[in-house]
């Protein structure tokens, strides 16, 4: 087994914006570090504006780099047992920097960390730019998983993706799949306190239904069509409260006000403190997504942390990754497919009743299969 000591992680996207490839990324190399004792360095290399203020914790640091030699002379001071590249244009480092270990004699691994699909770029565009240059980002995804040691991936699926565009089937590669998880579980009681907190904070009646939405509103987050399926719930749940943890802007505030006449909603953009307090006071926790290759290979960080706070998860099976978590457990999860109000209904109902022992399965779930101190214990890191 190598000891890898540190690992280097190479990327330029922005470190301190808490989207979900962050979150990852920060939350796995918490748990390295206190489960393998595997510092991590994040360099920033030719990153998109932001703040370039290098920082220290406990378990990683950052530093902000403007050149490829920079990047050299810090594989040299640092020694670091694992390279791992995030960024589909920092990905093209991977035969420069064979070249650079192999001519220094290091014992260092080239890694992708995969968090999506390429196919990303043509399904869910940011712009026309993009969709048009797809051939161009998918031949430098190919380019670099044919010539790496490895990857961290977030689900089998994206295994089989990856394989897929692997020309040299003779030589494997390795693979550790980290599912985006939760680096505590909350006890029952801890769930229960911060529920009766945020009800109170915010004057909702404990009676009340809270479904809730939480991430960012991409155009794969069908938020549009999140907001409808909360309006059969309105007329049909009574009591029923809607919460929505994401990004704001005038025009979505005035579409809420428009959906929700009765005002009986909450807008607000976390901070990374109040998420997990927010969260408890829910009971329904809603992922909407179409069946593509963006999500049958994903695995969102709002599927564990709607589950560590107690709630029942809304999916369908274009995220099969973790449908296949909670698919023995039908009473803890809702299939947007298939499941019709009444039996949504019928579900929040036996949860009520049952709140205690349903927050036990909950944190038994996210015990085995979403903590990532469980989650990497596992690996042969």
């Amino acid at each position: 087994m190598r000891n890898y000591k540190n690992i280097m992680l190479i990327t330029n996207t922005d470190v301190g914006k808490m989207s979900g490839d962050m979150t990852l990324i920060y939350r796995r190399a918490e748990a390295m570090y206190y489960e393998k004792g595997i510092f991590t360095n994040l360099v920033v290399y030719k990153g998109l504006p932001q703040s370039n203020s290098p920082y220290l914790t406990e378990y990683c640091s950052v530093v902000f780099l403007t050149s490829y030699n920079d990047i050299c002379s810090y594989i040299l001071k640092m020694k670091p047992g694992m390279i791992v590249l995030y960024g589909t244009k920092i990905g093209l480092l991977t035969y420069p920097l064979h070249r650079f270990i192999k001519k220094n004699n290091l014992d260092t691994l080239v890694f992708l960390d995969v968090q999506s699909a390429i196919e990303e770029v043509k399904e869910y565009p940011s712009n026309l730019k993009r969709k048009f240059f797809y051939p161009v980002y998918e031949w430098s995804f190919v380019k670099a998983i044919n010539d790496v040691d490895g990857a961290f991936v977030v689900s089998n699926e994206l295994i089989k993706n990856c394989e897929l565009k692997r020309k040299n089937k003779k030589n494997s590669i390795m693979y550790y799949k980290i599912r985006c998880g939760i680096n505590k579980t909350l006890s029952e009681m801890e769930i229960i306190a911060n529920r009766k907190e945020i009800r109170d904070k915010y004057g909702i009646d404990e009676n009340a239904t809270l479904f809730t939405y939480s991430g960012y509103r991409t155009a794969w987050q069908k938020v549009d069509k999140i907001i409808i399926e909360f309006q059969k719930y309105d007329r049909v749940v009574e009591n029923a409260f809607f919460m929505f943890f994401c990004n704001i802007d005038n025009d979505f505030e005035n579409l809420l006000k428009v959906s929700f006449p009765k005002g009986n909603y909450i807008l607000k953009f976390l901070k990374k403190d109040e998420y997990e307090k927010m969260l408890c006071a829910c009971d329904v926790g809603y992922i909407l997504r179409d069946y593509n290759e963006t999500n049958r290979v994903a695995f969102p960080n709002k599927f564990s942390d709607y589950l560590a706070s107690g709630l029942i998860v809304a999916l369908n099976k274009a995220l099969p990754e973790p449908m296949r978590i909670v698919e023995n457990f039908p009473s803890h999860y809702i299939d947007t497919d298939h499941d019709d109000i009444t039996t949504v209904v019928s579900k929040i109902r036996k949860r009520k009743e049952n709140y205690v022992e349903f927050l036990k399965t909950n944190i038994d779930i996210c015990t085995k299969e979403l903590l990532y101190s469980s989650q990497i214990e596992k690996l042969e890191l």
